[in-house]
């Protein structure tokens, strides 16, 4: 757990230094993502979620998996045979 912990504010550290940076217009969010192994997109996302919710909203969101994901698909589908029975 302690190596978790360390892992986690070392990133949050990172992420801060790379946002000060993006706001000061030293680097753009493509470079600020490639810094901490994002997108620049992501970078954003994850820019806008820190200003809303501060470190918390770095953390990763996990969805919950459907009880039965194969519930949805057609009955030709679930059997495997594709030709629509």
């Amino acid at each position: 757990m302690r190596r978790t912990r360390v892992l986690w504010e070392v990133y949050v550290t990172r992420f801060e230094e790379a946002l000060d940076s993006y706001k000061q217009h030293r680097l753009s969010a493509e470079e600020a993502g490639e810094l901490l192994g994002l997108s620049g997109r992501h970078f954003r996302r994850q820019c806008a979620r820190y200003a809303s919710a501060g470190i918390d909203g770095l953390r990763v969101v996990v969805w919950p998996i459907a009880a039965n994901p194969g519930a949805a698909a057609s009955p030709s589908l679930r059997q495997g045979n594709g030709a629509g029975a």
